[in-house]
């Protein structure tokens, strides 16, 4: 019904384990759904590369003949990926941007506080709010990638948690 309206799906880092083998079925399903249902609607995929890394251990995405993990998004639908974490070579990581027409942009990674949880969720809703205001996507990434960092670097740890991002201001 909103075609005109940028879709942003954020894929995050953290897992729920299946206590059940229902549970297990539900999660199985949950990804057939946003294979089948979302990514093919989404303009942008942000996922964290640990999820994407699961996946591919667990045998839930195959990846063979594709230039990179990555692509499976695309070949699925979506027009953009964001792979948070993404391995360049041996000991160096990357946030990576990935577009239909084969272009490929690394940004850098910087170093996440002690404890620190993903902020994919933050990038996401700022690369929401970026796309909103008319930007095109390589113009927003960066922007939206510096938010992420910055609510992690000024987020607060609650008790012997993660930190959480502060996503509203800066202290």
């Amino acid at each position: 019904d909103y075609s005109q309206v940028p879709l942003v799906l954020h894929i995050g880092a953290q897992v729920v384990p299946a206590e059940t083998s229902e549970d297990a079925d539900d999660a199985e399903d949950m990804l057939a759904a946003t294979f089948e249902l979302l990514i093919p609607q989404a303009d942008v995929v942000v996922i964290d590369y640990a999820r994407l890394a699961g996946w591919i251990a667990d045998g839930h995405l195959r990846v063979e003949g594709l230039a990179t993990p990555m692509h499976a998004f695309l070949a699925a639908g979506s027009d953009w990926v964001i792979a948070q974490g993404a391995p360049l070579r041996p000991g160096h990581t990357a946030h990576m941007l990935i577009g239909t027409t084969g272009a490929t942009t690394h940004y850098p990674v910087s170093p996440a506080p002690d404890r620190s949880g993903s902020s994919g969720g933050v990038v996401a809703a700022a690369l929401a709010a970026l796309l909103a205001q008319g930007k095109t996507m390589p113009e927003a990434v960066e922007p939206a990638l510096a938010q992420g960092d910055l609510a992690l670097a000024h987020g607060f740890v609650a008790g012997m948690g993660r930190r959480i991002p502060r996503r509203l201001g800066v202290a």
